[in-house]
């Protein structure tokens, strides 16, 4: 299966993070630590080439809370 990994640093505080995308929906904890690294398994189920499937996906960053700290990251693909 083919797996998108997302690294970086969480200079944020951020404890969750939500990916969502065509057929793909997942929610991860992230470590209390200076850095993080999420891997997940998709299924190709679309016509869709890979690069266009990765671009539609979006991150969401949140802490405890739930507040959305997006902001604060910014993705590098």
């Amino acid at each position: 299966m083919p797996t998108i990994v997302v690294w970086g640093s969480n200079h944020a505080g951020a404890t969750t993070l939500r990916v969502e995308g065509v057929d793909l929906s997942g929610r991860y904890g992230l470590p209390i630590s200076d850095y993080f690294a999420v891997a997940f398994e998709y299924d190709e189920r679309s016509d869709a080439a890979d690069d266009e499937f990765i671009n539609g996906l979006s991150f969401t960053f949140s802490d405890t809370e739930g507040s959305d700290l997006s902001s604060e990251f910014r993705l590098v693909r």
